[in-house]
């Protein structure tokens, strides 16, 4: 290389610059990280998540409609093998199958909850029978704007799979 010649760096020399492997075989982001502590890279002029930068270095472009989620539930975790692409519902589902959501208190776990999930699913059913909503209210004892927030999945939006 001429003497003063400059090479900027690959995309991947700078991922792995700042790389610090864990024991459970995690590949941790050492640099900036974002306030839920996914780390952070200037890629393409602007800031992105490590892990999709990752990704596509190693798998190419992320279809529309597709995230990067993470097998090990890691946020500054950026080892390929441990990424997957997946439906904003698909990393939701993923969450709540691991108990990452359980703060969130969906569903019958909510103090508030009037309903089980059986319930939820049985007006749902019904709806999808073609009962009218205010028969499903008057059934239910629940006011008719309740039971359309439920068939509409507007509210126990967790059991939307079960559709």
């Amino acid at each position: 290389m001429p003497q003063g010649y400059y090479r900027r760096p690959t995309t991947k020399e700078r991922l792995l610059k700042k790389l610090r492997i864990t024991t459970s075989g995690c590949w941790e982001w050492t640099g900036r990280l974002d306030k839920d502590g996914y780390g952070k890279i200037r890629f393409e002029g602007q800031d992105v998540s490590v892990s999709r930068v990752m990704w596509i270095v190693c798998n190419g472009p992320i279809p529309k409609g597709k995230q990067v989620c993470h097998t090990c539930d890691n946020p500054p975790c950026f080892n390929p093998e441990h990424l997957f692409l997946g439906t904003c519902l698909d990393n939701a589902l993923d969450s709540v199958r691991k108990g990452r959501k359980v703060g969130v208190n969906a569903g019958e776990s909510n103090g508030q909850s009037k309903l089980t999930e059986a319930q939820v699913l049985w007006i749902r059913g019904e709806y999808a029978k073609g009962t009218p909503q205010k028969q499903i209210a008057d059934k239910t004892s629940m006011s008719k704007v309740a039971i359309h927030q439920i068939v509409k999945v507007k509210t126990w939006k967790h059991l939307r799979e079960i559709l």
